[in-house]
């Protein structure tokens, strides 16, 4: 677990064609966990991998309560697909 450098507007990464995600395993679940743990010491509601510097399709979602308490444990979204905008 790992607490990364988030990523902001003007870096190239976030620019960059994302990878698919092809399968489960140790390496997704390590960056799951890194997403979460950067995503919750950033105070933030929301972390896609690019973010953090990660060419990969995933994204951590954590929306807050009351108090902004957590409402439930973050959700690990792989290969999200945006239906509307």
């Amino acid at each position: 677990m790992a607490i990364h450098k988030i990523r902001l507007l003007g870096d190239p990464i976030l620019r960059r064609e994302t990878e698919r995600v092809d399968r489960i395993d140790d390496e997704l679940a390590a960056l799951a966990r890194d997403l979460i743990d950067t995503l919750a010491r950033a105070d933030g509601v929301g972390l896609a991998a690019p973010q953090i510097g990660v060419a990969r399709r995933v994204a951590v979602v954590a929306p807050p309560g009351p108090e902004n308490e957590p409402v439930a444990p973050p959700r690990v979204f792989v290969n999200p697909v945006i239906l509307e905008k």
